[in-house]
C-alpha cells in the first residue's frame, strides 16, 4: 500500500510541477507579447548612429569642389560660428554664416542680393531703355545661376551622409524661386534638413537669406 501511495503522490507531484511549468512559461509569453510597442521597439531597435558634422575646413573644401565659384574670405561674425564673404567679380559679395556644433557645421544662411526680375521695356523703349533692360537682365540672370550652383553645392557639402534626395534639392530651390517671385516665406523639412528661405530690408536693399540646418 506504501509504494501505491508514494507512486500516486510522485505521478500528483510531476503533473502539478508539469502544469506550474507549463503556466510559467505561458506567463512569460503573454508578458513578452503585452510589452508596450515603444518599449518593445527600444529593446529591439539599435541606437541611430549620432550625426556627422563635417569640419569646417573639408565643408569648405567640399563646397568649393561642388562647384560654388567665389573667393573665400573669413570676416568677424556677431553670432556663434563663422562667417565668410564669398567675393565674386562683378558682383557683390555673397555672405556666408556657419552653424558649428560638435566641432563641425551643422548648418549654413547664405546671403544674397534680392534682384527682382526686370520688367520687359515698352516698345516704344528707346536705346538706352533697352541698354538699360538688357544690362539688368544680365545680372539678374547671373545672380541666380550662381545662387542655384551655390546652394546646391552648400547642401551637398553639409550633407556628408547623403540622406538629401534629389527630390528635395530640386524642392528647395523651387522655394527659392517661390520667394524671390512673391517676396513669402518658404519652409521645407527634408531628409535630416530643415530647410528656410525669407527675404530681408537691408539699408534700403533687399537681401535674399537662404537657411539649411541639419535636423538630429
Amino acid at each position: 500500500m506504501g509504494n501505491k501511495g508514494d507512486a500516486k503522490r510522485n505521478k500528483l507531484f510531476g503533473m502539478l510541477f508539469t502544469a506550474v511549468m507549463i503556466a510559467l512559461c505561458a506567463a512569460l509569453y503573454l508578458l513578452r507579447e503585452g510589452l508596450p510597442a515603444k518599449q518593445a521597439a527600444a529593446e529591439e531597435t539599435p541606437a541611430l548612429p549620432a550625426r556627422i558634422y563635417p569640419a569646417e575646413d573639408i565643408f569648405v573644401q567640399n563646397a568649393q569642389g561642388y562647384g560654388l565659384r567665389a573667393q573665400w574670405e573669413a570676416v568677424e561674425s556677431e553670432l556663434p560660428g563663422s562667417e565668410y564673404a564669398l567675393k565674386r567679380e562683378g558682383e557683390e559679395p555673397a555672405r556666408l554664416q556657419l552653424s558649428l556644433r560638435q566641432g563641425g557645421v551643422s548648418g549654413f544662411v547664405l546671403v544674397t542680393p534680392f534682384l527682382e526680375a526686370p520688367k520687359e521695356p515698352s516698345p516704344n523703349a528707346t536705346l538706352i531703355e533697352m541698354d538699360l533692360y538688357e544690362q539688368r537682365l544680365a545680372r539678374y540672370m547671373a545672380e541666380e545661376a550662381w545662387r542655384q550652383t551655390a546652394l546646391a553645392a552648400l547642401l551637398s557639402a553639409l550633407d556628408v551622409e547623403e540622406t538629401l534626395a534629389a527630390a528635395d534639392k530640386d524642392g528647395m530651390a523651387y522655394l527659392v524661386q517661390r520667394t524671390l517671385q512673391t517676396g513669402d516665406k518658404g519652409e521645407r523639412k527634408a531628409s535630416g534638413i530643415d530647410f528656410s528661405c525669407y527675404k530681408m530690408q537691408e539699408g534700403g536693399e533687399g537681401t535674399l537669406h537662404v537657411v539649411a540646418q541639419l535636423r538630429d
